[in-house]
């Protein structure tokens, strides 16, 4: 047997579920996204929304989820490579990870949030959320 070869399925079970257990209690942005899917999928169920229409809000919220543990495993990598010594490599791509998700927030009043709003100019941002149909309350993907 390999050394790190599971002897068993439920081993590999629980090694994963210790996982995600870490990723909940250590990363902050997890949590965020695991709050945000679980209300998300509440209101869809609450709104009746076809299964179709789930289904896809299931996929991306659990897309969003696997891409946020993805970006924690690069950045635990890194920081065990380089010893947590300071890189601008690494600053590099832990900012560079943390990109990977946007999103645009317009609140009720008509403010908006974003996660790249400081690299387009005000005409830009309402143009994209015209194009995507957005309205006071709706959060953009």
């Amino acid at each position: 047997m390999k050394k790190f070869q599971s002897t068993s399925f439920i081993k590999s079970a629980s090694h994963a579920f210790d996982g995600l257990y870490l990723a909940f209690r250590s990363q902050r942005n997890f949590r965020k996204h695991l709050y945000i899917a679980s209300v998300v999928l509440l209101i869809s169920l609450l709104l009746k929304v076809s299964i179709f229409a789930f289904c896809i809000l299931l996929l991306t919220n659990s897309l969003v989820l696997v891409l946020e543990l993805l970006n924690s495993v690069f950045e635990f990598a890194l920081d065990a490579y380089y010893k947590n010594k300071y890189s601008r490599l690494v600053k590099f791509a832990k900012d560079f990870g943390a990109k990977g998700l946007a999103y645009i927030a317009i609140q009720e009043d008509g403010t908006v949030k974003s996660s790249f709003a400081k690299f387009m100019t005000e005409k830009q941002s309402k143009d994209l959320i015209r194009a995507m149909s957005g309205e006071a309350g709706d959060l953009l993907l």
